[in-house]
């Protein structure tokens, strides 16, 4: 299984080379997901 962390560094490097509406929505869901697992931390 590929870490979250792993799988947003890619997806990071692609949107700053080519902002795109995939690019963004899977920065997008990325985020949720830390933001999410942040959350349940902090409890």
């Amino acid at each position: 299984a590929r870490t979250l962390e792993q799988e947003a560094h890619p997806a990071l490097d692609k949107l700053t080379s080519k902002i795109s509406t995939l690019n963004l929505e899977r920065v997008r869901q990325i985020k949720s997901r830390l933001v999410a697992i942040t959350g349940r931390v902090q409890k």
